[in-house]
């Protein structure tokens, strides 16, 4: 699917479909793309001289890549959120002469949006900014559309965050089962995404340094230093989000540390009554062991007060027992 934004002979106007005007001079259209079909591909790079294996090969890559500065092509890896998700996708840009090209492998809403809210305010902007040059204007577009995902990157760091709270709550709680592959793994997410800002910002870094066609005055080299910042300060979040990722598993280890020493001492306390218990019982069995055994030599046994007085002593031994584990807290 085809939308585009053009700007020919002063005049903006927007539209869908493969009736994208073609610009010359100092007029410009801005083409977006939403998984455009084989044939519009085609008609993309016949139109505008991108090769054609590019709208396939960029929605493979792992993070923001080159490919050429003539025309200027470059591919972003990027994140926006749907429903509770994090997502991620790639994002292919074609500048040339008179037109810009966005590319989306998906039909995605986020980008929809995106693109319908900066044609809106871009065309405010055309009217403070007419001192540009066509081109001007275009790399004035490019930054409009990438400033704007840029600072949405914010929303999706603020939901990073909220994971990690929830799994550091999850970590210092006994009731809550928190896996340490689950913390390691959105560790391991993090750093894929401080990549692939790291990334975006050298290609943000190309483009101010003057390493492209695209002609920057010192306004324009200013709007895309504020970008490449903007990167620089959610990958020191990123940074940041990993450390407090490490710390909850220093208390998740902690946690379990905590319950296996309480565990144990449980365990040695069990161990401690049994014992005692088990000792109590001995005594008057051992007793009766002895008077058990019923030998011809033994006094006690023909004693009018023998049987009472075993009792007794069974009584008194097991007391004198029970005393000596209560006193010292086994019992």
């Amino acid at each position: 699917m085809l939308k585009y934004f053009s700007s020919l002979g002063g005049k903006q106007t927007t539209g869908e479909g493969p009736a994208y005007p073609k610009p010359k001079g100092t007029d410009f259209v801005w083409v977006y793309a939403r998984a455009p079909s084989e044939e519009e591909v085609k008609r993309l790079s016949k139109d505008f001289s991108v090769p054609q294996e590019l709208f396939a090969q960029f929605a493979r890559e792992e993070r923001s890549h080159a490919y050429s500065t003539a025309p200027l092509v470059f591919t972003i890896a990027d994140y926006y959120v749907e429903g509770d998700e994090i997502r991620s996708t790639n994002l292919l840009f074609a500048l040339t002469k008179n037109a810009l090209i966005t590319v989306i492998p998906e039909r995605l809403k986020y980008y929809a949006e995106l693109f319908e809210r900066v044609c809106k305010d871009f065309s405010n902007t055309l009217k403070t900014h007419k001192a540009h040059s066509h081109q001007g204007l275009m790399a004035l577009l490019l930054h409009a559309f990438w400033n704007a995902d840029v600072e949405d990157n914010y929303e999706i760091l603020q939901k990073t965050e909220d994971a990690i709270i929830e799994l550091e709550a999850g970590a210092a709680s006994f009731g809550t089962s928190v896996k340490v592959r689950e913390i390691t793994e959105f560790k391991r997410f993090l750093s894929l995404m401080g990549k692939r800002f790291w990334a975006s910002a050298r290609m943000v870094s190309i483009i101010r340094s003057g390493l492209t066609p695209l002609v920057l005055d010192a306004e324009l080299t200013q709007l895309f230093e504020s970008v490449y910042e903007s990167y620089l300060h959610q990958i020191d979040l990123l940074s940041s989000q990993k450390e407090m990722l490490s710390d909850s598993l220093t208390v998740y280890e902690t946690t379990i540390s905590n319950r296996l020493a309480s565990t144990s001492n449980e365990l040695n306390q069990i161990m401690k009554k049994l014992t005692a218990l088990t000792i109590i019982i001995m005594v008057p069995t051992l007793i009766a062991g002895i008077y058990g055994m019923n030998f011809l030599n033994m006094p006690e046994l023909k004693h009018e007060l023998g049987y009472a007085g075993a009792l007794a002593l069974m009584l008194v031994a097991g007391l004198f027992v029970y005393y000596m584990f209560h006193k010292r807290d086994w019992i």
